[in-house]
């Protein structure tokens, strides 16, 4: 089942000579189960990318289709609560994991769940399924201070799928970490879009991390130069 089709999309900052085309014409799809990475050099439009698809950057053409619903079309959102849609429907990792300081592990994981309408002892019930499914409970009750990076970057991710998001997006996810936990993040995100059916978009600058992925588009200046297969990357 397709969760996001995006086409045409194009992105200008500015405008006369100060115009900026961030992105230009790109065209994708991602399925559920699907695990895509956005690949290119800084500045070559991933993560202004991955920002239109989140819904909080206003593409400038363009049509988004998220989940069966067109929510961007060239004369902009389609009368739909995209607050709402992201709150429920998508999920996110940051590069710099954004975890709150001064709550712990687990009420870090919480906090989205307070957004939405679930009852504490449901909500409590979740954070410690994902806990233990991110091998990070033992952990539960530490500040992130306290956290390796590696240790972190579990509980963002245990965040990210609090509300059982369709769409998970990282943005360079293990830049901020050395190699081989780089590489079990990968695998967290490899066993997060097998075993939830979930589409997991991933931004990097870093081919090593790219093993196992089902779509890799290239980018430079803004647009898709070239795109593979999980057939060719095996």
């Amino acid at each position: 089942m397709e969760i996001l089709r995006v086409e045409g999309l194009s992105k200008i900052f500015g405008s006369g000579r100060l115009e900026v085309r961030a992105l230009e014409d790109i065209n994708l799809s991602v399925s559920e189960g699907d695990l895509v990475a956005l690949l290119g050099p800084s500045g070559s439009g991933k993560t202004t990318l991955l920002m239109c698809i989140s819904l909080i950057l206003d593409p400038t053409e363009g049509k988004i289709i998220f989940d069966g619903q067109t929510i961007f079309q060239k004369n902009g959102w389609a009368g739909v609560d995209i607050r709402r849609i992201r709150r429920e429907k998508i999920g996110f990792i940051f590069q710099a994991h954004n975890l709150i300081p001064f709550l712990t592990a687990r009420q870090n994981v919480l906090f989205p769940l307070s957004l939405l309408s679930l009852k504490r002892e449901e909500a409590e019930s979740r954070v410690m399924e994902l806990l233990k499914y991110m091998e990070i409970a033992d952990r539960a009750d530490y500040l992130p201070a306290l956290l390796s990076g590696g240790e972190q970057q579990r509980v963002a991710v245990a965040r990210a799928l609090s509300n059982n998001a369709k769409l998970i997006l990282a943005d360079e996810p293990t830049a901020s970490l050395d190699t081989g936990r780089g590489m079990r993040v990968m695998e967290l995100l490899k066993k997060i879009a097998k075993e939830n059916r979930s589409a997991v978009i991933a931004v990097t600058h870093d081919e090593r991390m790219i093993e196992g992925f089902d779509h890799v588009y290239h980018l430079k200046d803004g647009r898709i130069v070239g795109e593979r297969t999980n057939s060719m990357l095996n």
